[in-house]
């Protein structure tokens, strides 16, 4: 975790709106967040998420860890950060999934 991340103990200063608004996003699992130091998924907000999944009962620790290996198993790919890349795995049909396009200059995809 960053020296001066937002869930740390010496955060940047933020509104108590917006520090309100990025844990309602977080707790709703409706958004990621971004880190303010490195442009990457911010690590104490996986911790933030972590705490929650835990207190539902859906991850066996509050870790980062756990939310990672658990959300790898359900999804059926190797674990982030062990050096596998993950590979789609057949669907109910034998298939396997479709890869989708990137967007296109208008920001929609392309079939």
């Amino acid at each position: 975790m960053c020296k001066t991340c937002i869930f740390g103990s010496t955060p940047i200063h933020l509104s108590a709106e917006r520090m309100a608004e990025i844990r309602n996003y977080l707790a709703n699992f409706s958004s990621s967040h971004i880190c303010h130091t490195t442009n990457k998924t911010c690590y104490g907000a996986l911790q933030f998420q972590a705490q929650i999944l835990h207190a539902m009962g859906i991850i066996p620790d509050r870790s980062v860890a756990s939310l990672l290996e658990t959300a790898s198993h359900y999804l059926g790919t190797a674990s982030p950060g062990h050096g596998e890349k993950s590979v789609p795995q057949p669907g109910p049909s034998g298939k396997k999934p479709r890869r989708r396009s990137p967007p296109g200059k208008d920001g929609r995809r392309r079939l």
